[in-house]
């Protein structure tokens, strides 16, 4: 029986598990993925890096792993560096580049593997149901940054040219369908902001 996913497990790791099961020849073999479980030792260990693993066998001897790592969907200002984030707000990495988009307003001690929700439990419940459902209606990959005020608060720019107020985590999945259909009514060149905040409503106000 394997287990893969392990906190601190790396692709070398990884890869020296799929060179022994390939020639070790088994005739019969377990693989499971690691689950996160309060009450075990490895629960409170950094680096808890997989989000989803599938296990395929083909008879009558191949077997086929695939991994699904976690995924940078925004950073973190660090000074001078950048906290590349994914979307359960966990922290992967600093980089001195990105192209991804800034959180800006956040106040966030910087350590690999962190999860930010420690300090920041409104923001990440917003964010996490934000960027899962953009990531769903293909609108994700136009957001250039996001600011987070003092009361949480979430607006984020989009096309470059459009500032989104979304406010709170209410209603976040019917704003953001009005959110769909106001930015699909605009030229992606026009510039202005779409305030998501009313209930029900997507107001729109041109940049003079």
């Amino acid at each position: 029986t394997f287990i893969t996913g392990f906190p601190g497990e790396d692709e070398s790791a990884f890869n020296n598990l799929v060179d022994f099961i390939q020639k070790a020849k088994l005739f019969n073999a377990g693989f499971f993925k690691y689950s996160k479980e309060q009450n075990t030792a490895s629960y409170k260990l950094d680096w808890h890096l997989l989000e989803s693993v599938k296990i395929k066998r083909k008879l009558p001897d191949i077997v086929i792993i695939e991994i699904n790592e976690r995924k940078p969907v925004a950073a973190l200002i660090a000074g001078e560096s950048f906290a590349l984030i994914d979307r359960e707000c966990r922290i992967l990495e600093t980089v001195k580049e990105t192209n991804m988009p800034i959180v800006e307003g956040l106040e966030v001690k910087i350590q690999d593997g962190k999860f930010i929700g420690e300090e920041n439990p409104e923001f990440v419940a917003t964010f996490k149901k934000l960027s899962g459902i953009l990531e769903g209606n293909g609108v994700k990959d136009r957001i250039t940054n996001y600011k987070v005020d003092k009361e949480n608060k979430i607006t984020f720019v989009i096309d470059k040219t459009k500032k989104v107020i979304l406010g709170d985590e209410k209603n976040i999945e019917y704003k953001l369908l009005l959110l769909e259909s106001a930015i699909n009514e605009l030229p992606p060149t026009q510039k202005g902001s779409i305030d998501l905040s009313n209930e029900g409503q997507a107001l729109y106000s041109p940049e003079e």
